[in-house]
């Protein structure tokens, strides 16, 4: 009943969930995941979803073995734990991940880059701060294939999906 899982090492409120973003750590979990899933009729793609937080280094470290292992795919990017003094005091103050426009720049940044090092062989899907379709623009722009919304659907309503749809050039009937 789904199109594609989501293996989520990127939630900055699961304590040391992270840490399986280590290269030898992902390696170890999504071996047998991508066994078992090879099993399945059909098989589904499997998308490993990142943190916005990482270094660039790290992100390197992380693409070179989802390249290897031939992950599906990527989405770029999860919650935040990042605070900025741009930020209003409630959302710094604050426990876990923050979500919706703060973190726009920081996941549009991953994409890029992620397009770059991987020369467009690893499709991505953009999260992050997406609440309008310049937003959803640019993602396509940096090199997303798709794009999600969570927190831009709540502030903006199921209007939204309508509009992204029809200005990406995907129309959903209503």
């Amino acid at each position: 009943y789904v199109d594609y899982f989501t293996i989520n090492v990127s939630s900055p409120n699961t304590p040391e969930l992270r840490d399986l973003q280590a290269p030898q750590a992902l390696r170890r979990l999504l071996l047998p995941l991508m066994e078992l899933n090879q099993a399945l009729e059909p098989r589904r793609p499997l998308f490993v979803k990142l943190d916005p937080d990482m270094s660039f280094e790290q992100l390197d470290e992380v693409l070179q073995v989802l390249m290897e292992l031939k992950i599906d795919g990527v989405i770029a990017t999860n919650t935040s734990s990042h605070r900025s003094s741009n930020m209003s005091q409630r959302a710094i103050s604050t426990q876990g991940g923050i979500s919706g426009a703060p973190i726009f720049k920081r996941a549009l940044e991953r994409v890029q880059f992620i397009q770059h090092k991987t020369k467009g062989e690893l499709p991505i899907i953009a999260c992050g701060g997406i609440d309008s379709l310049k937003k959803a623009q640019l993602m396509r722009q940096a090199g997303a294939s798709l794009v999600q919304v969570y927190t831009g659907f709540i502030y903006q309503g199921p209007d939204l999906i309508q509009k992204l749809a029809k200005g990406l050039g995907t129309f959903i009937p209503q």
